[in-house]
């Protein structure tokens, strides 16, 4: 996002690479017990071994610095900066996240993110009232006082222009506000190359205009060797209620990735077991009932993890000598028992009780899943749903490679060879080049099923040459 003096990396694509980079490296530190999936048949390798599968995902404001372009990208450069993260390994990813960007709108709700917005693209949002009458979001200025104009200084550097533009934002109308600003064709043409890959495309953060056009594309791919349509995902959201932002979605969009097959994670940062119970159950019967879901912590240090809901309230808190309350809402329920099989989490010598601080770490997820369990429908839901995400994911997974052969790209010339999968109509859903080229330069392109790549496999089992019929000769 936003970057000033000191700060590294300063932009997108490094600061992706360094992470992506730094996961790989930690997953290979402990292979013992987890392993990167590179592809849906890996998750079934990896958990047979008892180790957790790890799936490369970016969320970032800007794929491949695209901003930085000065220009609408040209379809080479969107399909370069796809093939890019493709090729290091990332199978999920978030065409739009914070801030505006070169693929459209995203969510108007975080208004400190219009300022981030006017600083890296260039133009504020555009925000309109909006025909949801659940939709509460209005847009507060935030840097009007003396500590936040130092606050840009300090970030930003002594640039008394920032400074000015900053204290100016736009007035916009009283009312319930949305951002107007929807998928852009970049972003159609981004989507497209993350689908001819078979990606996981997650469409949280976008506006609702850039969300419902994303639904469409995904709605509108053809029948081939699969059903139409190409599952979308949404990895940490809840279902839209009053006074609420377009960055929830509507009842309306998640039947609509249910439809598609699509998975959500039901975001859980900063909210207590029968909350989230709650939620979960409205997003489970939104997408139809026939889906599963899954969680969606989102807890990074900005985003919180999920307070305690039990009885802390009577009970002295032993990290606060006051004895003050730590349970923020919705308290008062029955605390979660220890027992011998079901031991309180200990680490660095502190033994964490659930029922006074809540999710202390990522390793008291199944405290809070116990805590979840005593809230009313949350044993079916966890134990009926829920401990069948991951098969869900899987299935999920494993039709979003195979509706990537049906991704009808363009049709080769007669004079051209094509570097990839076929589709069952003749379409080349990897990249076409001359007939006397080589597909060394194409990468991120995997064979059909029914063919077999002419040149090499890499670790991802990306082909280096042609892929041809099965029983067709490498020499044609």
């Amino acid at each position: 996002m936003t970057a000033g003096p000191g700060d590294y990396a300063t932009d997108d694509a490094t600061s992706a690479d360094l992470q992506i980079a730094e996961t790989i490296s930690f997953v290979n530190r402990h292979s013992d017990f987890m392993q990167i999936a590179y592809k849906s048949s890996d998750i079934q390798t990896i958990v047979n071994s008892n180790k957790l599968a790890v799936v490369l995902g970016v969320e970032v404001d800007n794929i491949g610095n695209l901003n930085t372009l000065g220009r609408p990208p040209q379809n080479s450069e969107i399909a370069a900066a796809v093939a890019h993260l493709y090729d290091e390994g990332v199978r999920y990813v978030f065409p739009i996240h914070l801030l505006d960007n070169q693929f459209g709108g995203t969510a108007a709700y975080q208004s400190l993110m219009n300022y981030s917005t006017r600083r890296e693209a260039g133009h504020w949002w555009n925000l309109v009232c909006a025909d949801d009458p659940s939709i509460g979001y209005q847009f507060t200025p935030q840097l009007n006082s003396f500590f936040a104009t130092a606050g840009v200084f300090v970030k930003l550097g002594l640039n008394p222009d920032w400074a000015s533009i900053f204290s100016s934002p736009p007035s916009y109308p009283t009312c319930g506000q949305v951002n107007s600003l929807g998928l852009l064709p970049a972003g159609t043409t981004a989507i497209q190359e993350m689908m001819k890959r078979g990606m996981l495309i997650d469409i949280d953060h976008m506006s609702q205009n850039s969300a419902n056009s994303a639904l469409t594309l995904a709605q509108d791919v053809p029948a081939g060797s699969w059903p139409s349509g190409y599952p979308l995902m949404s990895g940490h959201n809840a279902v839209r209620g009053p006074g609420s932002n377009e960055r929830s979605f509507t009842a309306a969009q998640y039947q609509s990735i249910g439809n598609l097959h699509g998975m959500a994670g039901v975001g859980s940062a900063g909210v207590d077991a029968y909350t989230w119970i709650n939620e979960y159950l409205a997003v489970f019967q939104a997408m139809g009932g026939n889906a599963a879901a899954g969680f969606g912590t989102d807890t990074d240090g900005l985003a919180m993890g999920m307070p305690t809901s039990t009885e802390v309230d009577l009970l002295q808190n032993p990290f606060n000598p006051q004895g003050s309350k730590t349970c923020l809402a919705n308290c008062g329920h029955p605390p979660i028992q220890y027992t011998s099989s079901f031991p309180m989490s200990n680490l660095g010598g502190v033994s964490w009780d659930y029922n006074l601080v809540g999710v202390a770490h990522y390793g008291m997820l199944p405290d809070f899943l116990l805590g979840a369990r005593n809230a009313p429908n949350g044993a079916d839901l966890i134990d009926n749903n829920l401990m069948y995400g991951a098969q869900y994911f899987f299935d999920t997974w494993q039709m979003v490679e195979n509706k990537s052969a049906d991704i009808s790209a363009v049709g080769c010339a007669s004079n051209g060879i094509c570097c990839g999968r076929l589709d069952n109509h003749g379409q080349c859903a990897g990249q076409c080049v001359a007939e006397n080229a080589s597909c060394s330069g194409v990468t991120g392109i995997q064979c059909g099923s029914n063919q077999k790549c002419c040149g090499t496999l890499d670790s991802h089992d990306n082909c280096s040459g042609q892929c041809v019929a099965s029983a067709a000769s490498c020499s044609q």
